[in-house]
């Protein structure tokens, strides 16, 4: 009976994970960072791939401005006291100005300088990561190569390890 119950759990886990990772996906293909084109909300300029420091750590977080979740997500990461020396984050939505503008005044994004808040007005991570739910969180290495991604929220602890 033992062996019977420890069988289906063992095939339960297996299908969750697998049910969160789209091997399709472009992220597992190309493990570059990708190629894009954002409007940053802070001057209305384009922000793209070539504009990334080099030799640091990449976050992207796909988000809704109005998301608790997504909220929360922010707020996590901005309590991390090494991620301002590690990284750059690129917050990436497609929702309106006004919630962008809103977003970021609520949570004073102008104060985190290694934040970009970004409109990405062509879907393109949306396509890249294929998100099935927000906040999504996508992590690369100093040199560009994909590490790690988590659609739903990411517990402090879970990202720690990747900024090494």
């Amino acid at each position: 009976m033992k062996r019977i119950f420890l069988i289906i759990f063992s095939l339960a886990q297996y299908v969750v994970l697998f049910a969160q990772t789209d091997i399709n996906a472009p992220y597992w293909k190309n493990k570059n960072i990708p190629s894009f084109k954002l409007v940053a909300a802070k001057d209305s300029m384009f922000f793209t791939d070539s504009n990334l420091q080099k030799n640091k750590i990449t976050i992207f977080m796909l988000f809704n401005p109005e998301c608790e979740h997504c909220q929360d997500q922010f707020k996590m990461l901005v309590s991390i006291t090494e991620l301002q020396q590690l990284a750059q984050v690129v917050l990436a939505t497609t929702e309106t100005w006004e919630k962008i503008i809103a977003f970021g005044k609520k949570f004073e994004v102008e104060k985190y300088p290694f934040i970009k808040l970004c409109k990405d007005y062509k879907y393109t991570f949306g396509a890249f990561f294929q998100p099935k739910t927000i906040p999504v969180l996508a992590v690369y290495n100093k040199q560009g190569q994909f590490e790690f991604i988590k659609q739903g929220e990411l517990k402090k602890k879970d990202l720690m390890p990747y900024l090494k």
